[in-house]
């Protein structure tokens, strides 16, 4: 049974409709983008068989195992020896993995079967249930120096709980590390919503500023948030320079001079304020199609490529 909800960040019921398939709203108080409605059950991530394909496919664990080195790299600065690391939403243990190589002691809980049954047998300590059902049991491992949250955190209905249980079992210098999909990247722009990869399994879509506020109002301070423009290890070499820095800044020059102008192709750019006003012809693709043919284009290899440029942050309690 699905339910509106209130924005978890202000409390407030104010939703603008930005994708009515599947209720994406934008609160318009704060700003935040999330799924009205809620219609996962605590069954669903269990049992979900693309887990078993998955772990199958040698290429993309292999993709995950490089992904996971260049996270683990940009930790190393904060990880202590033999600190304790909590991986939640462990998938195949990649992270994990890395952190054991490193002398780190780390343990997960992944609640679909088939991912947890997959890291037990590489030796990892994965508990296969929702981190709120093993709560009790990783406290008592407590407390961890390093929390980790990839791609997770758009998934959890009620994020501000889950990230209270965590305060409970980081330690007093401890970091949370949390990566998402970044609805604001230059690749997300170009997109409409019909284009973008968006998922019922998705019940949250940030940008810096929302996630910031997040944390804040769960009790942690950002101490590091930024794009990874650039996470190419386990891209190939066209992706990579698509997604240089270098190139994602040349995309928001071209769209400022297309602003200021009559539009690639000699097409005038319809007026911002009908951009604001029109946001449902904006999100079926039909006004990008129209005035914006080179962004659409450019948009469609790139979602051919990846879904886009995620965000990276670290917070402290």
């Amino acid at each position: 049974m699905s339910e509106s909800k209130r924005c978890v960040i202000c409390g407030r019921y104010s939703p603008k409709m930005l994708y009515a398939p599947l209720k994406i709203v934008k609160c318009r108080v704060c700003g935040l983008i999330y799924r009205d409605e809620v219609d996962i059950d605590n069954n669903y991530y269990r049992q979900l068989d693309r887990y078993h394909q998955y772990l199958l496919d040698d290429e993309r664990l292999a993709a995950r195992k490089r992904d996971a080195v260049f996270r683990f790299n940009l930790l190393k600065t904060i990880v202590r020896p033999q600190c304790k690391v909590l991986d939640i939403g462990a998938n195949d243990g990649s992270f994990m993995l890395e952190a054991e190589k490193a002398g780190l002691k780390a343990f997960g809980c992944e609640p679909n079967r088939y991912a947890a049954e997959y890291s037990r047998r590489l030796g990892l300590k994965v508990i296969d249930k929702y981190f709120e059902d093993a709560f009790a049991e990783l406290k008592e491992e407590a407390p961890f120096h390093l929390v980790a949250l990839f791609h997770v955190l758009e998934h959890l209905p009620d994020p501000i709980k889950t990230l209270g249980m965590i305060k409970g079992i980081i330690s007093p210098d401890g970091y949370l590390i949390i990566e998402v999909p970044d609805i604001s990247s230059p690749i997300s722009r170009i997109f409409s919503w019909d284009d973008l990869r968006i998922s019922k399994e998705h019940l949250f879509y940030f940008d810096r500023r929302t996630l910031n506020d997040l944390l804040k109002k769960s009790g942690f301070s950002t101490v590091y948030c930024h794009r990874k423009v650039w996470d190419g290890l386990n891209r190939s070499w066209l992706e990579n320079i698509i997604r240089l820095p270098a190139i994602s800044e040349a995309y928001m020059l071209l769209r400022r001079v297309k602003n200021k102008s009559k539009g690639f192709f000699g097409i005038k750019p319809p007026p911002r304020k009908n951009l604001d006003d029109n946001i449902e012809l904006w999100c079926s693709g039909k006004m990008q199609r129209r005035h914006y043919p080179f962004s659409y284009v450019l948009g469609r290899i790139i979602f051919q490529l990846n879904r886009g440029d995620d965000l990276f942050a670290i917070a402290r309690h």
